[in-house]
């Protein structure tokens, strides 16, 4: 496999995690909040919030997006590794 194709499945596999954590941490505040009556989604204002505080918790969780790609890069050097080291035993 080329590198550069290596480096994008890791891209995309990093993007598709902090997308899942982004949209499953955002869901549970959401419904937590109109469960508890903190947000009607009937009013306006409250809709504006809610998107507004959505924004807010994805530039919290941005630095995450920086490690997902740090925990891939590295588990992808690792099976590179295993992989050499199984070669060069059998060879």
């Amino acid at each position: 496999m080329s590198r550069s194709s290596v480096v994008k499945r890791c891209i995309r596999r990093s993007v598709a995690r902090f997308i899942k954590a982004y949209l499953g941490l955002n869901l549970f505040v959401l419904l937590y909040a109109i469960v508890n009556g903190y947000v009607n989604l009937v009013s306006l204002e409250h809709i504006v919030r809610v998107f507004k505080f959505s924004i807010f918790l994805l530039q919290l969780m941005l630095p995450l997006l920086g490690v997902f790609l740090i925990m891939e890069f590295l588990s992808i050097s690792r099976k590179r590794n295993k992989h050499v080291l199984v070669k060069k035993t059998i060879l």
